[in-house]
């Protein structure tokens, strides 16, 4: 017997009754506890909708669909795109080099003005990103599936990017540059600069620079998704 109390029967009842005041404690905070965890992901899987809600209301997405003659009429354009494009883009290299260039100084600034169409499409690439990201929808004319299509995807699965092969990826980049190499040709054909034209020379220049590399901007972009087993030695 403890001091204080009478018998044994006597503490085992409050024993007993102090074990059950326990657990029935325990129980009621293990319940509190889930009712308020279940309120908190609730909440947040609630603020989640809405926050999607704001971005796909501000972005106007509308997934579209691109069937598989639309796939096959994509990738026969690009067929004819890049070829064209990369013929083009030569063809100003080499009246570039052999024939604009023929002095030391002449090579130094048409390398000055490559580098410099280099760094002038790494601002442009992050503009032109931001106004497909935002502006227009997947089913917007022309545009729509070609182009804008797949940069959003892209950002919902950024591995999906990475199962386009070469000819599938480097279309739409080859067709943003044919213009302006086809304007470049024209006008070196049309005027006729003659060698140490130190103004022919940046323009040309600056338009290998420019589209030439952005032509591969987005076989660059693949590679840096891809694991680093699968990335070719280049």
């Amino acid at each position: 017997l403890r001091p204080g109390n009478n018998c044994c029967c006597c503490t085992g009842a409050s024993a007993k009754r102090e074990r059950d005041a326990l657990v029935s404690h325990s129980i009621e905070m293990v319940e509190r506890g889930t009712v308020n965890s279940s309120n908190n992901n609730n909440n947040n899987a609630q603020k989640m909708s809405s926050l999607d809600a704001v971005q796909v209301s501000k972005r106007g997405i509308v997934r579209a669909t691109v069937s598989d003659h639309e796939k096959k009429l994509f990738m026969r354009f690009n067929y004819f795109i890049i070829p064209l494009f990369q013929v083009a883009n030569v063809l100003l290299a080499g009246i570039l080099f052999f024939r604009l260039c023929g002095s030391a100084a002449d090579y130094a600034l048409a390398v000055l003005a490559l580098f410099g169409g280099m760094l002038v499409i790494d601002a442009y690439s992050y503009a032109g990103h931001h106004l497909i990201d935002n502006y227009g929808a997947e089913n917007t004319p022309l545009m729509g599936k070609k182009v804008i299509l797949p940069f959003r995807v892209h950002h919902d699965d950024p591995m999906e990017l990475t199962t386009h092969g070469f000819w599938e990826a480097n279309g739409n980049t080859c067709l943003a540059g044919i213009p302006f190499s086809i304007i470049a040709l024209y006008n070196l054909f049309k005027y006729a600069p003659t060698a140490g034209d130190d103004w022919a020379i940046v323009f040309v220049g600056f338009v290998i620079g420019f589209w030439g590399l952005f032509s591969f901007s987005n076989q660059m972009h693949i590679w840096s998704h891809m694991y680093r087993k699968d990335v070719p030695v280049v």
